[in-house]
């Protein structure tokens, strides 16, 4: 299992929304994905099943 840390750095969503659907196949491929960001897109992450920092 690699362990991936995605960066969102800005307070677009559209970037985030791009990312979560790649981000729940590497989880479902048995990989673990942490999301690393801004406090806005803690709930939107989380509610994904990814972790969030």
């Amino acid at each position: 299992m690699t362990h991936f840390g995605a960066i969102c750095p800005t307070h677009f969503t559209g970037h985030l929304n791009t990312m979560l659907p790649l981000a729940q196949e590497l989880k479902r491929r048995g990989h673990r994905v942490t999301f690393i960001g801004i406090v806005g897109y803690e709930a939107k992450v989380l509610a994904a099943g990814l972790e969030y920092l």
